[in-house]
């Protein structure tokens, strides 16, 4: 027998396409992962200005105020949120912990803040 009604052909092409979608699922699977919390490095530029001196820009990247730290690039994002009622920032000193724009009546607001996030993921040295 040959061809299209040979049960033997359709059996083995059968599993060899079954044996494919599943090694295809089994590397999926090891592709997924836990996400990680990621700081920027550095606050580039931005175009708001910033309302005094004693809430520089970066007080943004910082970690001032946090009442639990994490590690940039390691501490895993599901993880630093599972306890939905933790506080996770404060004011600080008097509230200077954290930036402001300069004050502008003219609405929209429009304007940009630039950060650098740096080199991360795999492979970065």
């Amino acid at each position: 027998m040959t061809g299209r009604n040979n049960p033997m052909k359709n059996r083995s092409s059968s599993r060899v396409l079954f044996s494919g979608f599943l090694l295809g699922l089994i590397l999926t699977a090891n592709v997924v992962r836990s996400q990680v919390m990621l700081s920027p490095t550095a606050v580039v530029a931005t175009d708001l200005g910033t309302a005094s001196e004693s809430t520089p820009l970066i007080n943004m990247i910082n970690q001032s105020g946090i009442e639990t730290p994490f590690v940039s690039g390691s501490t895993l994002f599901d993880t630093y949120f599972a306890n939905p009622g933790q506080t996770f920032a404060t004011s600080g000193d008097g509230g200077t912990n954290n930036w402001q724009s300069e004050v502008s009546f003219t609405l929209p607001l429009k304007g940009y803040v630039d950060f650098d996030l740096g080199h991360h993921g795999e492979g970065s040295e």
